[in-house]
């Protein structure tokens, strides 16, 4: 794992000391890197314990509530499209979800400093559909 257990270990000791609260937003280099005593700057590597370490409990459950949320958005728009028979859109959605699969996935081997611009563009997106079919349609999705 090319030493990222070891940087995991890191952020769960600094976790122990501030969980509800964190450190404070883009402070995990600092951590991380004084807790191993390293000359070099390093990074958790790992999106979860990134938020966690940062934003502390209060911080990851609220982020963790968004991306469960976006997912559903996904499926009631998902149903709606089938239900429109716009296949175009139902392509859109698929793929989007998949890609927040695939984001979800790699958040935990790191790759956190893109997740979460992949995560906003997606959730955007979903709001984006979702506020397109309440104007075009009178129907919003509940």
């Amino acid at each position: 794992w090319s030493g990222r257990d070891k940087l995991w270990g890191y952020a769960i000791e600094a976790i122990k000391e501030k969980p509800i609260l964190g450190y404070g937003f883009g402070t995990n280099v600092e951590v991380i890197s004084a807790l191993s005593f390293a000359r070099k700057k390093l990074r958790v590597h790992n999106a979860y314990l990134k938020t966690w370490l940062e934003l502390g409990f209060i911080g990851f459950f609220i982020t963790l509530f968004l991306f469960l949320n976006y997912f559903l958005i996904l499926k009631r728009q998902y149903t709606f499209s089938t239900y429109l028979n716009d296949n175009l859109l139902s392509s859109l959605l698929f793929t989007s979800y998949i890609s927040m699969i695939v984001t979800f996935i790699v958040g935990v081997f790191g790759w956190s400093a893109y997740l979460d611009k992949a995560l906003w563009l997606n959730f955007t997106y979903a709001l984006s559909v979702n506020k397109l079919f309440s104007r075009s349609n009178n129907f919003v999705i509940k």
